[in-house]
């Protein structure tokens, strides 16, 4: 128990120091886990057995950036719409159109660190003509799938991220590896205002999204897919 406690502690500590809460194993408790069919870690020792020679990878367009401070602070129905949106216009939003997608980067690091363990060919989309059957042994497939601001305490702010990860052979239709990572921030002092996340052309909020996509980088690159040296 104290151990376990140690671990939670430890975890917490450094989601403060980055300003999110990632899923993993050590905050089960605080956060909840993916359910256990939605996780699958690869067996590296099966999948070299088969001799893959070639990676694809792929990323799809993530959901619009979600910049409406309100959003998170009452449950969906809890207040009137109209009344949202009067809250939602005083308090202000962000604009995430010049914030680039970190699924991009987390693919193109998972494939480097994979091509390096299993000597693969690494090949990117515009590789595959459109209709054409993908000439590659595994697809690499990681998303986006909800990123955006969120309340942590009056009037300041953290950054949300969620994506997913699958590696699939392409040989056999099976899925090798998954797994969903997600969090939302935790409340720390220096949580910033919206006029600090806009400011320097969105400079913070640009950092605070790549802090949070690199705790899902970590999960998929160590504990989905057992790469436990870094590519960076």
């Amino acid at each position: 128990m104290l151990e376990a406690t140690l671990v939670v502690s430890r975890t917490l500590s450094r989601s403060r120091s980055r300003s999110v809460a990632v899923v993993s194993t050590g905050v089960c408790l605080v956060l909840g886990c993916v359910h256990s069919s939605d996780f699958q870690p690869l067996n590296r020792a099966a999948l070299r057995a088969t001799q893959p020679k070639t990676l694809l990878v792929r990323s799809s367009p993530p959901p619009a950036f979600d910049g409406q401070a309100v959003k998170g602070m009452f449950p969906s129905g809890a207040i009137p719409a109209l009344i949202t949106a009067l809250i939602v216009g005083s308090m202000g939003t962000v604009d995430g159109e010049r914030v680039r997608d970190p699924a991009i980067r987390i693919r193109d690091d998972l494939a480097e660190a994979l091509a390096r363990r299993f000597s693969l060919e690494v090949l990117a989309p515009d590789d595959v003509e459109p209709g054409a059957q993908p000439p590659a042994d595994l697809l690499l497939d990681v998303r986006t799938t909800d990123w955006g601001i969120v309340p942590t305490r009056t009037r300041h702010y953290g950054v949300k991220y969620s994506g997913t990860v699958a590696l699939i052979d392409l040989r056999t239709g099976k899925t090798l590896a998954r797994a969903p990572c997600g969090g939302r921030p935790v409340d720390h002092p220096d949580d910033p205002t919206l006029d600090e996340l806009k400011a320097a052309d969105a400079g913070r909020l640009k950092a605070l999204v790549r802090n949070a996509a690199e705790e899902c980088y970590e999960d998929y690159r160590t504990r989905v897919l057992g790469l436990y040296s870094a590519s960076r």
